[in-house]
């Protein structure tokens, strides 16, 4: 119970009744609505940090400052998008500096919650490269991995299947998602090929070190035939009220409509590539404050045991550092293309912003009650309009003889685990 002594009645409810009409509002809002938030090619790099330290997976780069990146053409900014990439033209010998001049951008802005939609018209690809597009979140008193990890596109050299993974301390799993039914994708394996790796904790048994739970798409979802085909659009979903993430992936030209406009519906989208659940089994908590990250790094903790399988041969190197250092010419395709990068959420995720922060606050300060007061009203708002709409939608299904309104159990069932309706049934 939140008790306080002022004058409002909202710090003497109980916490659990904010969340009453939080699940009211769940089971009355069948749509979810995404609106425009953040275009990122307007003034692309003012919004990211470059960050010039070193790399935390051990890799053989440089990562360089902005003014650096500028002076030797690494990034550039085009009418038609944005060009990032690494040093293609320095012979390094094996003792020289940290490695390979590349970028590492981080977000200046956090999220939690949103729909992510990128469409790159080139991806980085090549031996000993490690590119990577995902979030994760960290501060001086949260070390990774406490508020999680989310690598939205990932890969290594010049695979051509793209990988999608959580990072988490322990206590998310995923082990119960089917591939081919929850998702396109399928789990990668674990330790020595063995099992698969469907636990997110960083220090799982049976998987490698920092794996997480690691799903694989499609051929064709990066690499050279991806750069061939004229790239493609991701949509990344990261909905902690629906309690899930979800990553679709299309290859350039077979984008739906919605995708590209102000108000996307992934729900129009059909199966997602990549699905994780937020859960009893993964708790929402373990992702937060997030930022957005581009990097291409060479070699390291993933690009260097997995050298010799993937390019070894060809590169005529059995060494990932050496190859990295010595042949500049094996990175003329090492680059980063964006066409577009914009961020939506959800209308109603505004509502429920710091409801979870208040159920656990020990007090109640003035600016609680003035915002709980206000969210309330959103939420009110929400609920009328929702249940005229409802209500209006019932009457004449009942007019048209189509039956009775939905169960609270039914509408609170995720899409597509509810029960089972006959085609029979609907057209009756």
């Amino acid at each position: 119970m939140l008790k306080c002594h002022m004058m409002s009645s909202i710090c003497t409810k109980p916490a659990s009744m904010l969340w009453l009409v939080a699940s009211a509002w769940l089971s009355l809002a069948s749509a979810v609505t995404y609106v425009h938030e953040q275009d990122y090619m307007s003034g692309f790099f003012d919004q990211w940090d470059f960050v010039p330290a070193d790399d935390p997976t051990h890799g053989t780069v440089d990562y360089i400052t902005r003014e650096d990146a500028e002076r030797l053409e690494l990034v550039r900014s085009h009418t038609n998008g944005v060009f990032i990439g690494v040093d293609n033209t320095t012979v390094l010998n094996l003792t020289e500096g940290r490695g390979r001049k590349s970028i590492r951008l981080e977000s200046t802005k956090r999220y939690n919650d949103g729909l992510f939609i990128i469409t790159l018209d080139h991806a980085p690809t090549g031996c000993g490269s490690w590119p990577a597009f995902w979030m994760f979140g960290e501060d001086t008193d949260h070390i990774w991995p406490e508020w999680g990890e989310f690598d939205i596109i990932e890969w290594i050299h010049d695979e051509e299947n793209v990988s999608t993974t959580l990072h988490t301390k322990a206590g998310c799993t995923q082990s119960h998602l089917r591939e081919g039914q929850d998702m396109k994708g399928w789990w990668n394996p674990g330790i020595y090929g063995r099992g698969k790796a469907s636990n997110c904790d960083v220090h799982a048994q049976g998987q490698w070190q920092n794996q997480g739970c690691s799903q694989r798409g499609l051929a064709g979802t990066v690499g050279p035939s991806f750069n061939a085909g004229g790239g493609g659009t991701y949509a990344a979903e990261w909905d902690p009220l629906a309690g899930h993430m979800r990553v679709w992936f299309w290859p350039s030209g077979s984008e739906p409509e919605d995708a590209k406009g102000p108000t996307p519906d992934p729900e129009l989208w059909g199966q997602p590539d990549f699905y994780f659940e937020l859960s009893d089994v993964c708790a929402k908590s373990h992702f937060k404050n997030m930022k957005l990250v581009f990097d291409i790094t060479f070699c390291g903790d993933l690009g260097s045991p997995t050298f010799h399988e993937h390019c070894g041969a060809k590169a005529g190197h059995s060494n990932c550092d050496a190859f990295v250092r010595q042949e500049p010419w094996a990175f003329h395709q090492t680059y980063w293309w964006v066409s577009a990068l914009d961020v939506y959420h959800r209308e109603e995720s505004l509502a429920f912003t710091d409801l979870e922060s208040v159920e656990t606050s020990a007090g109640c300060r003035p600016e609680h009650v003035t915002g709980l007061e206000s969210r309330i009203q959103e939420l009110e708002g929400i609920l009328a309009q929702r249940d005229g709409e409802l209500r209006d939608l019932w009457a004449q299904l009942k007019k048209e003889g189509r039956g009775q309104p939905p169960s609270l159990e039914a509408d609170l069932l995720p899409p597509g685990h509810g029960p089972s309706v006959s085609v029979a049934a609907i057209d009756h």
